[in-house]
């Protein structure tokens, strides 16, 4: 499947495909075949099983542990209850007995890169002379004091946060010439592309070893490691993931080029591109497993003999 993911991407990178309609149209059943083979490499590394160890989707299998990503939809688990504003994401772990706890909190946050671009739209739609908006940093609030706020809110900002104001140029200094913009604050690297990848990162349990008793007494054991297989095991991020999240987390390759929803993306040359880098990382990954299983299994048949 992989290797037909490399065929697909390569005809992705092809340039005979124009930005226009019909090319888009091509590249866009192109996207849905690599969609579904993502799909169905971790349906077969999830659903393969052997008297229930799961060797190919780097479950804790030996203690019967599962880690699972939830949204803040207020259900209840064993040992935490997934209730707050609606910006939290959690880890879950969940337990062959059916218990589960909240392992992890994250909460969204926008980057700089958003808090300059939100100014920067609020800018240009601005018609009130003496206006300005702007992206003030921890330093900057600093040198001011709660009477430069018109709505009385003091702000307390981190070194790595922002907050976008409306700066009333018209007004004296410390006679209310800031307003606290609505969004909140931002974080310099907290964008929610990060906190996808660091979440990912999170959901992978540690890996842990299928121990097999090779002699009659303690301590003859053969250990086979298990490998995550699935798709987000392979590439780092599931493919409905951000782009550039899946960039950083997966191979280091550069994030694609329209910032695309997909860690492996169709939709241009460049990202195509990208994709097959990626891809041939992940056969790569394939082919050592397969390398380490059939070298156990070489030393299973020494056992025996």
């Amino acid at each position: 499947m992989l290797q037909r993911m490399t065929t697909l991407a390569t005809q992705a990178a092809n340039g005979t495909y124009s930005t226009s309609d019909e090319g888009k149209t091509a590249r866009d059943s192109i996207q849905k075949e690599v969609d579904e083979l993502a799909n169905e490499i971790t349906r077969i590394a999830e659903n393969t099983k052997y008297n229930g160890l799961h060797p190919l989707d780097g479950q804790n299998t030996q203690t019967g542990v599962k880690y699972s990503v939830a949204d803040d939809k207020g259900t209840d688990f064993n040992g935490g209850t997934l209730k707050s504003d609606g910006t939290k994401t959690f880890l879950v772990k969940t337990n062959s007995d059916g218990t589960s706890s909240i392992e992890k909190t994250f909460t969204s946050a926008d980057n700089k890169a958003a808090a300059d671009a939100k100014a920067k739209s609020l800018n240009e739609a601005n018609t009130t002379t003496g206006i300005k908006y702007e992206v003030l940093s921890k330093a900057e609030t600093e040198k001011l004091t709660t009477t430069n706020f018109s709505d009385s809110k003091a702000v307390t900002l981190t070194t790595d946060e922002y907050v976008v104001v409306a700066h009333n140029t018209a007004k004296t200094a410390g006679d209310g010439e800031y307003t606290v913009q609505t969004d909140g604050t931002y974080k310099a690297d907290g964008s929610q592309a990060a906190k996808d990848a660091q979440k990912v990162a999170e959901t992978t349990p540690t890996q842990s070893d299928i121990q097999l008793q090779v002699g009659p007494t303690a301590g003859e054991t053969l250990s086979i490691n298990q490998t995550d297989m699935t798709f987000a095991g392979l590439f780092g991020a599931n493919n409905q993931g951000d782009g550039k999240a899946a960039a950083s987390v997966a191979n280091g390759a550069e994030a694609n080029e329209n910032g695309g929803a997909k860690v492996l993306d169709m939709s241009s040359v460049k990202s195509a591109n990208d994709a097959i880098t990626r891809i041939q990382t992940a056969i790569n990954t394939v082919s050592s497993y397969r390398a380490d299983l059939g070298a156990k299994q070489n030393r299973l048949e020494h056992t025996i003999n």
